[in-house]
Order: C-alpha cells, then sequence, then structure tokens
C-alpha cells in the first residue's frame, strides 16, 4: 500500500512537472534536462544511497523519506512558476527518492520466506505498474479539471499516506548490527566487490538494467510511433503504449504470482526473452505492411504481450536478486542496481531517439528484436554447452 500511493503520487507529479516545464518556456530542451535532473542522483548516488540505507532501520528510512517528500511537493505548489526552482525541488525530490527504492526493495525479503518470495515480488510489481498507470491518467485528469494547485495537494496527500502505510511496518527489519559496525568506507567497498563477484547477481543487474532500458527506449520513440505509424494523435501515446503495456505486466505479476513457483526462475526468463524478441520482429513486420485500421488492433495486442514478456523477465530476475542477496547487502545491492539502470539506460535512450528520426521508428523496433531474441538464443545456447 506504501508503493501503490508512493507511485501514483511521483507519476502524476512527473506528468504534471514535464506539462509545467513545458508551458513555462516552450522548450523541448527544457522538457529534457526536467528528464535529466530525475535521472541524475541516481547516477552518481544510488549506490552510496544503498550503502547508507545498510546502516539504518528501513522502516525509519521509508518513513523519513516520505516526509522530506511531501515537504518538497509542498514546496513546489508556492514555487511551480520559476523553471530554476522547480528543477532544483526535482532533483532533490529524486534524491530522496533513492534511499526509498533500496529500502522499500530490501525490506520484501526481510517480510516474506523464500517460498512466497516470488508470489511477493509478482504482487509488488503489479501494484509498481497499476501506480504507473493510474498515476499517469489521474495525473491528466486532475490537471485538466482541477488545476495544478489541487493536483500538487492531491500528490502531497498520496505521500501522507505511503507514510501512515509505512508505519504499519515491523521495526526489526534491518541489517544485522554486526554489518553496520564496519563503517561506511567499508561498507562501500564490501558491497561493490560482493556485487560483481557474485554471478547470479551480475546477471540479474544485466537483465533488469536491460529491462528497464527497453521500457526507456519505448517510452522515447512512442510518440514517434503512434504519430507516424499508427498515424494518430501524439496525446494519445500513453493511452496507446502505457496502458496496453502495463495491463500486460499487471496480468504477468499475476500469473507468475498464482503459477510462477512450479516453474524456474531460468526457464521463465528465457521464455521471456525469446518471446519478447519475437514480438518486436513482428511489430517491426507489421508496421512495415499496410493492414490499415487492423495494425491499429494488433499493435495494442502486441504491446500487451510486451508488458506481459516483460514480467516474466523482471520479476523472476528480481527473486533471484533478493534470494541471492544477503540481508545486509541488500540495500547495497538495490544502490548498485539504480545506479546501473540509470547510467546504462541513457546512451540508448538518447541513441534510439536520433535513430528514430533519421531511419525510422521501425528501425529502433528491428534493432530491439534482434538484441532481446540474441540474449535469448545466447542463454540457450549456453545451457545447452
Amino acid at each position: 500500500m506504501a508503493q501503490i500511493t508512493s507511485q501514483i503520487g511521483l507519476n502524476a507529479l512527473y506528468f504534471i512537472l514535464t506539462i509545467k516545464i513545458y508551458d513555462l518556456t516552450r522548450s523541448s530542451v527544457a522538457v529534457s534536462i526536467l528528464l535529466l535532473t530525475f535521472t541524475l542522483p541516481s547516477i552518481f548516488f544510488g549506490y552510496l544511497a544503498g550503502v547508507y540505507v545498510d546502516q539504518l532501520s528501513l522502516k525509519r528510512v521509508m518513513l523519513l523519506t516520505n516526509i522530506v517528500r511531501s515537504i518538497l511537493v509542498m514546496l513546489l505548489l508556492f514555487t511551480m512558476n520559476s523553471p530554476i526552482i522547480l528543477l532544483i525541488l526535482v532533483f532533490l525530490l529524486a534524491f530522496v527518492t533513492l534511499f526509498f527504492v533500496p529500502a522499500e526493495g530490501a525490506a520484501i525479503p526481510a517480510l516474506v520466506d523464500d517460498k512466497r518470495l516470488i508470489a511477493a515480488n509478482s504482487l509488488f510489481s503489479l501494484t509498481l505498474q497499476v501506480g504507473i498507470v493510474i498515476g499517469f491518467l489521474i495525473g491528466g485528469f486532475s490537471l485538466s479539471f482541477f488545476g495544478e494547485k489541487i493536483t500538487l495537494f492531491s500528490v502531497f496527500v498520496l505521500f501522507v499516506l505511503s507514510l501512515l502505510f509505512n508505519l504499519f511496518l515491523p521495526d526489526n527489519i534491518r541489517a544485522d548490527i554486526e554489518e553496520r559496525k564496519g563503517g561506511m568506507l567499508a561498507n562501500f567497498v564490501k558491497g561493490v566487490v560482493f556485487v560483481f563477484s557474485k554471478k547470479i547477481i551480475r546477471d540479474s543487474i544485466f537483465f533488469l538494467t536491460l529491462s528497464t532500458t527497453i521500457v526507456l527506449v519505448l517510452a522515447a520513440i512512442g510518440p514517434g510511433y503512434v504519430d507516424k505509424v499508427l498515424q494518430t494523435k501524439v496525446a494519445d501515446a500513453s493511452l496507446l503504449i502505457i496502458v496496453p503495456a502495463t495491463f500486460g505486466m499487471a496480468l504477468g505479476a499475476i500469473v507468475i504470482g498464482t503459477v510462477g513457483h512450479r516453474f524456474k526462475e531460468r526457464t521463465m526468463v528465457n521464455s521471456g526473452l525469446l518471446s519478447m524478441g519475437l514480438t518486436f520482429l513482428l511489430i517491426t513486420y507489421l508496421s512495415s505492411a499496410n493492414f490499415g485500421t487492423t495494425y491499429y488492433l494488433f499493435s495494442l495486442l502486441l504491446i500487451f504481450f510486451l508488458g506481459f514478456e516483460n514480467a516474466l523477465i523482471t520479476i523472476p530476475v528480481t527473486t533471484d536478486f533478493q534470494k541471492h542477496t544477503p540481508e545486509e547487502l541488500r540495500g547495497r545491492a538495490y544502490g548498485v542496481l539504480s545506479t546501473f539502470i540509470s547510467g546504462v539506460a541513457t546512451l540508448p535512450v538518447l541513441v534510439s531517439g536520433v535513430i528514430s528520426d533519421t531511419f525510422g521508428v521501425r528501425t529502433v523496433l528491428l534493432g530491439l528484436g534482434i538484441t532481446v531474441l540474441s540474449f535469448g538464443i545466447y542463454r540457450l545456447r549456453k545451457r545447452a554447452v
């Protein structure tokens, strides 16, 4: 419940601020700077946040971050008309959220046993996806009908609700006392050595980074896909891409949470990679043919499948990541993951935008299909050897 309320608030806020910064500047560059402001803290401070989280009570970290985020949203109410101050507050908001994410992720395996971990992660993933969809939809609806002041106040209320839900967590979800005695520097080094010395953790970080990068690339080329391939209004991009993809991820989370324990994590990941690669290739082929309105319907179904296939990859990989990370190192491991995702995804997102404008959206989709399918085939062949 803390996850879904804070995610709805965050994603509604992302939507509001993107619209606001464009209204203030009438510049796409300003919007890009805003998005960069959201990701920069993770690149430079993501791992350090994980190290720090491991030294404290996870419950206390989540409580404090929600308090600070609530205060920052209230400050935005009075400073929305200043682009510079807005960007500063956004940077601080993203920085504070760096501490909430590893604490939240590390708390899950501390609350359930290994047998129920994949079901817990499925539920957690479901609330994440629901929060994204509802956040964007509510943000747009509220901004249109109630204005930015009431919408921002609603975001403030959502963070307060997240804070209240955190109060019900047990106090003892934290790293062992012995592990906290080493000091920040020693724990910093220990976390890095652990992540890069354990193959299953390296693989988990790689596939979670790959999955998130694919989602970000799709977000970057989404408006062009809607405009040039589907040939409809760009304003409908969220309904035609985000909603079906998210419902696909939500259904995937439900299915995996129900029957996922019957299958090996590796089998689900490989199935997700192979089917996702083929889905991208199918989208590329269909978009190059003239199917008229039929393709319009096919595209919604295929994007839905992409969401489902993404769940097949991320949920088992997240479960592996948590199972094989000691409790006292989970915050640091999540910090490394956050840093990798933000840092690695930046270049592909920028390059995909350039390729899309120069060679067309289909070229990016074809590249994604070949890349993902190649990883799937490599994993199958590697197992065979």
